[in-house]
């Protein structure tokens, strides 16, 4: 025998100022035990990296933090004036929790940073930071 519930599942996702309401007004089922929520929303950065004035030969770091529904599929790569920054040979330069650290900064480190976060559902890109050097 089914049995026939006219009802409104609502469920709410909040990540930051979004969120998701799912409704559905009849359900048909013989046991109603448990319904599913997932987000399928792109990163949502929520610290964004900030312009700085470096010091030559001294250590930098840019931060990034991003969010999403879940952190597995979530990754981070950070652009310097338009192209990938990769992680340097003699490890000047390396990406860690969403962070770019430069260990020892050259003059060519100038320029404008970005960071993208990517899922499976989209990506986002932060501000751009400017990173400009003391001059001495």
């Amino acid at each position: 025998m089914i049995l026939f519930i006219k009802t409104i599942l609502i469920c709410y996702i909040f990540i930051r100022k979004y969120f998701l309401l799912i409704k559905n007004q009849r359900i048909y089922s013989q046991s109603l035990d448990s319904y599913e929520c997932t987000a399928n929303n792109p990163p949502i950065i929520i610290e964004q990296p900030q312009d700085i004035l470096a010091e030559l030969d001294k250590p930098m770091a840019l931060h990034c933090r991003a969010e999403a529904a879940s952190l597995d599929d979530l990754h981070v790569n950070w652009y310097k004036d338009g192209r990938l920054v990769t992680m340097d040979p003699n490890a000047r330069i390396i990406t860690e929790f969403m962070a770019l650290h430069v260990i020892n900064t050259m003059p060519q480190d100038a320029g404008a940073y970005y960071c993208v976060a990517e899922n499976s559902y989209g990506r986002t890109q932060s501000r751009t930071a400017k990173v400009q050097f003391i001059s001495m």
